[in-house]
């Protein structure tokens, strides 16, 4: 036991290191960066201005001219440093949309609706699964009007502790995510399944996609019992159905 504890507190400890070293080095760039021309950068307001003059749309045009120059532009000032989220990150920095004025926002910037107002604003727009959903974010979706800036592509990730649930509750559907949900103990679902007199595993795909003339398969009973009951008790479709090998195809 002693021995595993040092073990997890000496890679902890190289984990740190590893953090603080990472932390140096990036402090050492930020500070030559900083340093170059002797420090004599353009206050962040003055630099922006004259960055936003020069009508680039984007980070890749920024590239482009900070390295060869873009075409009617001219060389770029030694003052107006190659890497301003760098120089002005304590002094006023706030993405390279602000910087370059495209009205781009950088994603972990953005303010978002608060998720209550967001979630209603969806749920309005009859989106039925989470492909609908992306296709919709791409602006791919017929029928719908364009997703506001407001609303994230990633809803998951942007109110992950601010009210999210699931995508069946996003959209207003009510599915829940397949490892979300809450199923039958193994026991109790084998006996249901054994009781619907299913002969092999033919049978048991139509029953789950409704083709067969049998009442609907409940929502907690799995299409994929082997996947969820793998650890809990599965054996086998032929003990799944109640039925012989023989009978199995």
């Amino acid at each position: 036991m002693l021995f595993w504890v040092f073990v997890i507190a000496v890679r902890i400890n190289m984990e740190y290191q590893v953090g603080q070293l990472f932390r140096a080095r990036f402090d050492v760039k930020r500070r030559k960066i900083i340093n170059t021309s002797n420090g004599k950068w353009r206050p962040f307001k003055q630099a922006r201005s004259f960055v936003r003059k020069l009508g680039l749309e984007n980070n890749q045009q920024w590239r482009t001219y900070v390295s060869r120059g873009v075409s009617g532009l001219g060389k770029k000032p030694n003052d107006i440093p190659s890497n301003p989220n760098f120089v002005y990150r304590d002094t006023g920095w706030a993405g390279y949309g602000d910087w370059l004025g495209n009205g781009n926002v950088s994603t972990r910037l953005r303010q978002y609706r608060s998720f209550i107002r967001a979630r209603a604003f969806v749920r309005k727009l009859g989106i039925n699964n989470e492909n609908e959903w992306r296709a919709y974010v791409k602006g791919e979706l017929r029928g719908v009007p364009k997703k506001p800036d407001d609303i994230p592509a990633s809803p998951h990730m942007s109110y992950k502790e601010k009210g999210w649930i699931n995508y069946g509750d996003w959209l207003g559907t009510g599915n829940i995510s397949y490892h979300l949900r809450q199923w039958k103990s193994f026991n109790r679902a084998r006996a249901h399944v054994r009781k619907l007199r299913l002969k092999n595993s033919v049978e048991w795909r139509k029953y789950c996609r409704g083709e067969l003339r049998k009442a609907k398969k409940p929502q907690d009973i799995p299409a994929t019992p082997y996947k969820v009951y793998e650890t809990k008790g599965w054996s086998g479709m032929e003990d799944w159905l109640g039925v012989k090998r023989s009978n199995q195809q």
